[in-house]
């Protein structure tokens, strides 16, 4: 990124098996970085859970994450995430999970009436 697009200081991130996420999640995400004052994580949350694959990393973390990467230790997302002090998003839906994820047949059949509440 810092190659190709050096002007860029975030990068999101999402997670293929979540059809319903917010339309405006980056734009919500980005808007708490402006105003977060040193947080370089700003992560998404729903119904008092969090989801840390959506989220907006700040490109001083790459070097962090190349770190970690190179030991051979793998952190749990959420261990890494809790401990670079994240902002938090809410995304409060009515009537259904926007980060509802399909991993089984069964939950593809629960997430067939909900594409009808998504706007």
């Amino acid at each position: 990124m810092a190659t190709h697009h050096p002007q860029q200081e975030w990068l999101a991130s999402f997670a293929s098996d979540t059809p319903f996420f917010p339309t405006t999640l980056v734009e919500q995400l980005y808007g708490r970085a402006r105003t977060a004052t040193s947080s370089r994580v700003i992560l998404a949350t729903s119904k008092q859970q969090v989801h840390p694959v959506f989220a907006l990393w700040h490109v001083s973390l790459f070097e962090k994450i190349e770190e970690q990467l190179q030991t051979g230790e793998v952190p749990r997302l959420q261990d890494f995430v809790n401990a670079q002090k994240p902002e938090h998003v809410d995304f409060a839906e009515s009537g259904y999970d926007p980060f509802f994820n399909i991993n089984t047949p069964q939950d593809l059949y629960k997430a067939e009436p909900l594409a009808a509440l998504v706007k």
